[in-house]
């Protein structure tokens, strides 16, 4: 049925073919342009270097090619950008050589990546050619949207039904111009097809049938080879009264199988290409987006190719295996089923990636002196079931995401920025890249390791190890740390002494900005210090000289209230503090004085008038622990038999009964956070200075066992949560204070 007809745009550069591929040379000018970025990758048939290509589209009408001088960032997809350079203007559209791409306008753009993707293909015939085509219109829809075997079937699945493909088919429909118009040289030629073109030519034929508006993507189906890539990122298409940016796939007939186009689609979802350890892109079968695009081959059919030179050729279905674990965690299609982490030593059960999203399924691992948002490991679990059943092996897999770096390809440099580290790296392969049981990886730059336990059905268990790192500083007594104002901040008993020393470090850098006392009066306490944060004040409580409880607060601009004491209380011991966001109070627990019983008190800190405090239910030789989620506050304290025991108060301030932790005791305090919906616990072994760790999911209310730290501490530990990982903190054996 035909529908209203419309003026339409292409937001891409429209040129002549002869000049496409790369910079040009002629009437020049320097000049700086402002528009809309859109960022394409090229993949070659034969599978050799990859290809990236940028577009400019300055207003209707005005579509730029550009060449910059430096790869463009990814995030850059989508945004305003200024492009400065030698601009060439061409008798359709131009080129800019660029010597600078500035962002101008950060506004996060999101990729539909969780509900249904609707894409409308377009059948697309080059008028030399409009006699034949490699499918008929069913073909498509058979390939695109069963629920299984296409690639509605594939995204469904490694998504864990997050999203899903929906296509509508149109066409077959005849551009107005043969192939040598859209494309500048044949069919091995790197980069010289006129997406642009292309495109624009393609959505005037369908625009009467076709609404743009409803779709998510457009894919450009051509019946003959386009150069010698099929294409996958974003285009800007003006069309039905709207301006829109779509996610955009071009594919010649080779590439119409599930596997090129679940690589392509992963283009236009923000998923670059992964892999280029040995000299090509797609040297890693590990990832969709590498080498893991083309298994189970199997003939299909024949088409005539014009372009090929009049001949015959094979056509082959492909399967695709999963997208890593990378990707997996930029998508959010395993936001609660994977761990972040420092290199700490710590256990951990990996589930397969392509099976069913449960415990972990990745884990992402920062290291010491990196930006964690820029580099940082990633650890998978790989076996061979579902789309990953055609991998070569099973096996734990370890990826190094750097995301500043660059790889040369034929038509420029791309960003990869993940790549498998090879357990085998003396083969030339990375179909082998996998460790196995019993095989451990090690870096001693970053002082970390990991190993491979053991494999239960599609699980394997993993040991991260990690070394300790000090900011300098002696204490003799426990530290005490809280993530606050985008920082973490430790507060310690001076080394002899009972003064009182803060320090701050930069969770992006790892730089800490030294110790120092507080300002005046600057307070002493014979026990560890304890810490607590809201969004707008540090909270600094200790024991006093007197055995009194003190508080003092610092806002997120450095100034410091006086200290003032708890109207009333005791304790013999270290006091412990935590803020409850549910109704912005803070809670402070401490031992008796003389005695093993518990007390809580806590304070409105808009009118700092305290509660009181009220005898809690146990007994603790040790200083208690607080911690608080959005609907809970958590204690936790040795027992009188060293069992370490748990319990939680509801936001209407009931409490649950004393639950012991199924193992594990200890002779000292424990230390209690609560990060990704688990309560973390760390506390000294039994008549030892050993550390060991445990965490408990808040929902099953279940705990694993407790793994053990690298390390020894003669004090009790401290534990904190950011948004993104926890953090460690301990008095080492010689009153060193180290994180981790």
């Amino acid at each position: 049925m035909l529908k209203v007809k419309i003026s339409v745009v292409i937001i891409l550069v429209l040129m002549v073919a002869g000049v496409f591929s790369a910079p040009v040379t002629g009437v020049q000018s320097g000049t700086t342009l402002s528009g809309i970025l859109n960022i394409i990758f090229g993949d070659c048939e034969a599978r050799g270097d990859s290809h990236v290509v940028y577009y400019l589209y300055t207003g209707p009408g005005e579509y730029v090619r550009i060449h910059p001088s430096t790869p463009v960032p990814l995030n850059y997809q989508g945004k305003q950008v200024a492009v400065t350079g030698v601009f060439n203007a061409l008798s359709s559209g131009g080129i800019i050589n660029a010597t600078a791409v500035t962002l101008l306008d950060d506004t996060p753009v999101s990729p539909v990546v969780s509900g249904t993707r609707r894409i409308a293909m377009l059948l697309l015939k080059y008028s030399d050619s409009a006699a034949y085509t490699p499918n008929t219109a069913t073909y498509y829809t058979n390939l695109m949207n069963p629920a299984t075997n296409s690639v509605n079937g594939f995204y469904r699945e490694e998504s864990y039904n997050l999203l899903s493909i929906q296509a509508d088919v149109y066409g077959w429909y005849t551009l107005p111009q043969p192939r040598s118009y859209y494309v500048a040289g044949g069919i091995s030629s790197c980069g010289t097809a006129n997406l642009g073109l292309i495109a624009s030519h393609g959505v005037a034929v369908a625009d009467p049938y076709v609404y743009f508006p409803t779709y998510n993507d457009v894919s450009f189906v051509m019946n003959d080879y386009l150069d010698c890539c099929a294409w996958g990122g974003g285009v800007t298409i003006t069309a039905d009264g709207q301006t829109k940016s779509y996610g955009a796939t071009w594919e010649p007939p080779w590439a119409q199988n599930v596997g090129v186009y679940a690589h392509e689609i992963g283009h236009s979802i923000g998923c670059p290409h992964t892999g280029f350890v040995g000299g090509n892109t797609y040297d890693s079968v590990w990832d969709v987006e590498s080498g893991g695009s083309s298994f189970n081959q199997v003939w299909r059919g024949s088409y005539y190719s014009v372009a090929a030179g009049g001949v015959t050729l094979n056509l082959y279905s492909a399967d695709p295996c999963h997208h890593i674990a990378y990707h997996k965690i930029n998508m959010g299609w395993i936001d609660k089923w994977h761990l972040e982490t420092g290199t700490w030593t710590t256990t951990v059960t990996l589930n397969a990636l392509a099976g069913t999203r449960t415990g972990f399924m990745g884990i992402k691992v920062y290291v010491r002196g990196e930006n964690p948002a820029k580099k940082y490991f990633t650890v998978e679990a790989r076996t061979r079931i579902n789309y990953d059943q055609w991998l070569p092996a099973d096996g734990v897999i370890i990826h190094f995401v750097d995301q500043d770096r660059m790889v040369p390809g034929a038509a420029g440099t791309d960003w990869v920025p993940a790549y498998p580290i090879d357990a085998n790296p003396g083969t030339a392969t990375l179909s082998d890249a996998q460790w196995g049981v019993g095989t451990t990886y090690t870096n001693a730059g970053y002082g970390l390791s990991i190993s491979v336990l053991s494999k239960t059905g599609n699980s394997y268990q993993v040991r991260i190890t990690g070394g300790w790192v000090s900011p300098t500083g002696l204490t003799d007594a426990a530290p005490a740390i809280v993530f606050f104002n985008s920082r973490l901040y430790a507060a310690v008993k001076g080394n002899g002494n009972n003064r009182i020393y803060l320090n701050s470090m930069n969770p992006s850098t790892f730089v800490w900005s030294g110790w120092s006392l507080l300002p005046a009066p600057s307070g002493a306490t014979p026990s560890a210090p304890a810490l607590a944060a809201s969004s707008t004040y540090l909270y600094l409580v200790v024991r006093g000289m007197d055995n009194r409880i003190y508080w003092r607060r610092m806002t997120t601009g450095g100034s410091w209230s006086a200290w003032t004491a708890v109207p009333t209380g005791s304790t013999d011991a270290a006091p412990a503090a935590t803020i409850f966001t549910f109704n912005g109070r803070l809670y402070c627990a401490v031992k008796g004085y003389g005695s093993n019983a518990i007390y809580l008190n806590s304070m409105d800190t808009g009118t700092l008038v305290w509660s009181g405090w009220v005898l809690r239910p146990g007994a603790t030789p040790s200083s208690p622990a607080l911690t608080s989620s959005s609907s809970y506050v958590y204690m936790a304290v040795r027992g009188t038999n060293n069992l370490i025991y748990w319990n939680r108060m509801t936001t209407g301030g009931s409490w649950s009964s004393w639950t012991a932790v199924p193992t594990g005791s200890t002779d000292s305090a424990p230390a209690i956070t609560y990060f990704n919906n688990r309560l973390f616990a760390a506390v000294n072994g039994m008549g030892s200075n050993a550390i060991y760790i445990n965490s408990m999911d808040s929902s099953l209310l279940s705990w694993p066992s407790w793994a053990q730290l690298t390390g020894a501490s003669p004090s009790p530990h401290a534990l904190a949560g950011s948004p993104t990982r926890i953090y460690i903190s301990v008095r080492g054996t010689t009153n060193i204070i180290y994180y981790q």
